[in-house]
């Protein structure tokens, strides 16, 4: 009897030490500034994405099949999620990015229908 009640105690035990919240658990913050890809000057950008400290945004990206996406509108921020919404594209756009941690580059990634995925990075960091 005093076996199960130890193993049973001991098994609470990890199971209650695997739930603490830790930092590395938390989702990241995003930075605001420009995200894109490194080695592109503005003038042959294919993607761009502005993240504003008032919350606002614009974006660019060429590659869409409905035409070119050049809008603007206000982002926020949810559980390591950047969304993107009131914008004044005719068409619809890449909405969710989720934020990437890991490395001295900063990036953002986002998921459309099917195989289509974009990673744009924090252009303050490209050498």
């Amino acid at each position: 009897m005093k076996n199960i009640f130890a193993c049973t105690a001991l098994l609470l035990l990890i199971g209650f030490s695997s739930f603490t919240v830790s930092q590395e658990g938390k989702p990241d913050t995003v930075q605001t500034g420009i995200y894109g890809i490194c080695g592109q000057d503005s003038s042959n950008r294919t993607i761009e994405l502005n993240l504003m400290k008032g919350h606002t945004f614009t974006y660019y990206n060429v590659s869409y099949v409905d035409g070119t996406a050049n809008c603007m509108g206000k982002w926020k921020e949810e559980n390591g999620v950047v969304i993107l919404f009131d914008h004044n594209n005719p068409f619809p756009i890449h909405t969710k990015w989720k934020i990437e941690s890991g490395g001295t580059l900063k990036s953002i990634k986002s998921q459309g229908t099917g195989m289509m995925f974009f990673r744009i990075w924090y252009m303050g960091n490209c050498k």
